[in-house]
């Protein structure tokens, strides 16, 4: 009841001032209302005695007549930008408030639905570790009791809709770039993941290990294909196999795979629900990665929607990849992932005071570059010269619209910028 903390205080206050502190017997000291003092009274008639004041020397503001926006206090006549400002108000909170629910997110020019308007799809694909970070074992304590509780309920209602779910882990290899980042991020708990064993308090630090990310992975990955089956097709992957819930059917297309990240993973699973004839697939993912790389596949794949479900909670949006890609056109969304890398992801510095939003403008304007960006996703021998002339360019161009070749020195000298601010080398370039 909403009320009811109100009428518990209201009561427990009567029972102090008027029942004797909560005796039952009735007081004989202070039976009256708290605002029935002297000073309160007092304070009271003020009050009003400076609102009849104000109403007496600047005249009753509500049989106003007149159309002009007063100032209460002053009676001055306000400015007319706030006046139509005053008068528009209304209109333009509604006009924000539908744009925010119809979900009109630009970014490249496409829309994006909201939360409560998920789209109808065939096919799941979720990224585990995304859905592990989302699902925190809130009052669990063994691992059994985590996947009977929280993940698998989970995964059936993602299953309830589709007639195929997909879930993806990321497979942690000791020899790689990430792991670099991983030991930057620090060590966390170290707890085995059994069935019986207690799942450690500090959700994060647990997870913050790959070991103890490997392990649960698989464990979940199990207890998915063990305990949930039917007519609907479940895959899961498991290191570089894939467990299905059906025996016989042909994974070939799937595993084994040496894909480190579930970004990349999510992609191939993906082009295999479309060979087998789903048209509508959704990438439930919380990495910008898996948009940049949903756009690209798109593209390829006729007649065949992908929607990317991105983000949680109240931040959490439907994203059309296919809309994205048809907008960019077959060239750009094919060179989009080197776009992305090149600019600035996981691995790769962004450019010193650039963001994704002024490369994407430039990219625009200086379509000389998207060959190049398709030559080095596709066959990085191609890479020449001509190339990195092109790379230079573009490199210039997010500084300064109007630089040439030699600009690094020039703006520098003209200018006054700052070392930071002016275009990397060529060295710097080549190496990015």
């Amino acid at each position: 009841m909403v009320a009811g903390p109100e009428l518990a205080r209201i009561i427990e206050e009567f029972e102090v001032n008027c029942l004797d502190g909560g005796t039952g017997k009735a007081s004989t000291t202070n039976l009256k209302h708290h605002e029935h003092t002297a000073s309160a009274l007092v304070k009271f008639s003020k009050k009003v005695g400076a609102l009849v004041q104000v109403f007496e020397e600047m005249g009753n503001p509500f049989m106003e007549e007149s159309e002009d926006l007063l100032v209460l206090d002053s009676r001055d006549i306000a400015d007319p930008a706030i006046v139509q400002s005053v008068r528009s108000i209304e209109k333009t909170g509604q006009d924000q408030y539908d744009n925010q629910r119809s979900g009109e997110r630009r970014w490249i020019t496409t829309t994006t639905t909201t939360c409560g308007e998920a789209p109808l799809v065939d096919i799941n694909i979720l990224d585990g570790a995304a859905v592990i970070n989302m699902l925190k074992p809130i009052g669990i304590k063994p691992f059994q009791e985590y996947a009977d509780h929280i993940f698998l309920p989970f995964i059936k209602s993602q299953l309830r809709n589709v007639t195929r779910i997909d879930i993806v882990w990321d497979v942690y290899l000791e020899d790689s770039l990430k792991s670099t980042i991983r030991e930057i991020r620090g060590r966390g708990i170290r707890r085995r993941v059994a069935p019986p064993n207690a799942i450690p308090s500090n959700w994060q630090e647990f997870l913050r290990l790959a070991d103890s990310k490997t392990e649960l992975f698989e464990f979940l990955a199990h207890q998915v294909v063990e305990n949930l089956y039917g007519d609907k097709d479940i895959f899961t992957t498991c290191g570089q196999n894939v467990l299905c819930s059906r025996v016989h059917t042909d994974i070939s297309s799937l595993a084994p795979c040496t894909h480190e990240e579930a970004d990349t993973r999510m992609l191939l699973h993906a082009l295999d629900s479309a060979n087998k004839g789903h048209r509508r697939i959704m990438l439930r993912t919380v990495d910008t990665d898996v948009i940049v790389l949903a756009v690209s596949t798109a593209v390829c794949l006729a007649d065949t929607e992908i929607w990317v479900a991105f983000g949680t909670g109240e931040h959490l949006r439907y994203i059309p990849a296919h809309d994205i890609a048809k907008e960019l056109g077959y060239e750009k969304a094919r060179a989009f992932p080197m776009f992305h890398a090149f600019t600035g992801c996981d691995t790769v510095s962004s450019f010193a005071g650039r963001g994704k939003k002024t490369a994407f403008d430039i990219w625009k304007s200086f379509d000389e570059v998207t060959p190049v960006f398709s030559s080095l996703l596709t066959d990085p021998s191609t890479f020449n010269d001509d190339c990195m002339s092109v790379l230079e360019a573009y490199v210039v161009l997010l500084y300064d619209h109007t630089c040439t070749e030699t600009a690094r020195k020039n703006i520098f000298t003209t200018k006054d910028r700052s070392m930071d601010n002016i275009p990397p080398t060529k060295a710097a370039c080549y190496s990015t």
